[in-house]
């Protein structure tokens, strides 16, 4: 087909070729609308296995130098992603680790500051602890460690409530049983780190599974009913004060309220995606003229506040959620 295989056993051939990738996937993207695709079938298959191979912080690194391949910019971070997403049906931790390694910020567990690649290691290192391979090398074989599943999974539905309720019910489902899977292995890590005594007893602590969903997934909000995961890294005391200007700024933006009015009532919210909100009207989104859903997003910056206005959004009516995914 024309498309120079990618040498992953050569940086510099391999960040070259993803580079070039990038930018041709950005060009047939604006110019004939197609979706961005990085790599071939082949090279996706390539790639997982040599991932598989790699121990856990020797795999973070050569997926941070993949991330370098496309630059830094928010374009670099939409490419990588992409590339992810190819990954992530034969590798999924490895691309939840991957996004996991590459942000910013930091989170507090128990008090305590942890960085993105320290969990990310941790993710990477628990699966390789429940499939019975060693963590120093995962070529090498280990007994498999073992969890109360069903007591694991109510504790942990419980605690996420309807975080992961999405009208789009497929893509639901699988955030629910990836984000399960990613809070399983890092239990699984920090009792190997951290722990004493029977893995068992330890993962139903309720302490170590709320250590590990805090990790993994930036920390919880319950809002009004809605579960919302706090974009990873982001202060939560920062991510909540300031929701309700950033929730009005959106829908200025939308063209759906003009800034001096007050913030309407009924919305519930969904979690969109890393540091992305949508609103909810009813048993669907709110969509502006263009059909596009509307997004409380993090990574813009925060609107200024309309002086003399009342932007309190804390007052909602009760919207009946759709199933979780």
């Amino acid at each position: 087909n024309g498309v120079k295989p990618i040498n992953f056993n050569d940086y510099d051939q391999m960040g070259a070729e993803l580079n070039r990738r990038g930018q041709a996937a950005v060009n047939m993207a604006k110019n004939f609308g197609l979706k961005p695709q990085i790599l071939t079938e082949a090279d996706t298959d390539l790639a997982v296995n040599v991932l598989n191979k790699m121990a856990p912080i020797d795999k973070i690194h050569f997926l941070q130098r993949m991330r370098q391949s496309f630059g830094t910019d928010t374009q670099g971070t939409a490419l990588f992603r992409t590339m992810m997403d190819q990954i992530s049906p034969k590798s999924p931790m490895t691309a939840m680790a991957a996004n996991l390694a590459t942000k910013t910020g930091t989170a507090v567990i128990d008090g305590k500051t942890v960085n993105p690649v320290t969990v990310s290691q941790f993710v990477l290192e628990g699966e390789y602890i429940l499939r019975g391979s060693k963590v120093e090398d995962p070529t090498q074989t280990s007994k498999p460690a073992e969890f109360q599943e069903n007591q694991l999974k109510t504790a942990f539905n419980n605690k996420m409530g309807n975080a992961f309720r999405n009208l789009n019910a497929v893509y639901g489902a699988r955030a629910q049983t990836e984000m399960y899977q990613a809070v399983k292995n890092y239990i699984a890590a920090d009792h190997y780190h951290n722990g004493g005594g029977d893995l068992k007893t330890w993962a139903m602590d309720p302490k170590n599974v709320d250590r590990a969903i805090n990790a993994v997934t930036g920390g919880l909000w319950t809002r009004n009913g809605d579960v919302l995961m706090a974009p990873w890294g982001y202060p939560m005391d920062s991510f909540q004060n300031e929701f309700n200007d950033r929730a009005k700024g959106a829908l200025v933006s939308a063209g759906l309220l003009d800034a001096k009015d007050n913030m309407p009532v009924g919305y519930s919210f969904d979690n969109y995606a890393d540091g992305k909100y949508a609103f909810r009207n009813g048993t669907g989104y709110l969509y502006d003229k263009d059909g596009k859903t509307v997004i409380v997003d993090y990574s813009k910056p925060r609107p200024a506040q309309t002086s003399g206005k009342n932007w309190n959004f804390d007052v909602l009516t009760n919207v009946t959620p759709m199933g979780g995914y």
